[in-house]
C-alpha cells in the first residue's frame, strides 16, 4: 500500500482520523495503562459491526495468519484487524497504537469493496508489517469510539 493521496480520501475522513485517532492517542491515551478490549461496550460494538480482531505475539505469526486471507488484497468485504501485540500493552492499546501509526505515517487508503467503501490500514516497524486491517467507512467512527472507551 502506498502512502495516502489526500484528494482520494476526502477531507471529512482525514479530519476524523487526525482528531479521533492521532490526536486522541497522543493527548488522551498515551499515558493510560489500562485498556480492555473485552469490555462489554466494545464487545457489543464488535458484534454489531461484525469485527474480527486477532492479536499475535510475533511478526511471523502475523504473516502466517494473513497469507491466505483475501482481505489483504482488498477483495473481501469484512471488518478485520490483525496485529502484533506489544507485550507491555493491552490488546486494545496495541491496536490503537498501530492505528495511530498508520494514520501518522499515511499508510492507509480508501477502497470500494462490493457495495461499500472501506479504509485499509497498515503499520510497519523496521520495514516489517506489524498490523493490517480494514474497516467499513460507515463503521469507522463507532469503532474508534468503542476502542477509545476501553480505557479504564
Amino acid at each position: 500500500m502506498k502512502n495516502i493521496n489526500p484528494t482520494k480520501i476526502g477531507e471529512n475522513i482525514l479530519l476524523l482520523l487526525y482528531t479521533e485517532v492521532l490526536l486522541r492517542f497522543e493527548k488522551d491515551l498515551t499515558h493510560h495503562k489500562s485498556f480492555d478490549i473485552r469490555s462489554k461496550g466494545f464487545r457489543q460494538t464488535q458484534k454489531q459491526i461484525d469485527l474480527t480482531i486477532r492479536a499475535k505475539d510475533k511478526k511471523s505469526e502475523l504473516l502466517q495468519e494473513i497469507s491466505n486471507l483475501s482481505f489483504i488484497k482488498g477483495e473481501s468485504p469484512k471488518n478485520i484487524f490483525i496485529f502484533v501485540r506489544n507485550k507491555k500493552e493491552s490488546r486494545a492499546k496495541s491496536l490503537f497504537r498501530h492505528l495511530r501509526n498508520s494514520v501518522a505515517h499515511g499508510i492507509y487508503e480508501k477502497k470500494k469493496i462490493g457495495k461499500y467503501e472501506y479504509l485499509l490500514f497498515e503499520d510497519f516497524h523496521q520495514k516489517k508489517l506489524t498490523m493490517i486491517g480494514q474497516i467499513r467507512l460507515l463503521d469507522l467512527n463507532l469503532f474508534i469510539e468503542a476502542l477509545s472507551a476501553t480505557r479504564k
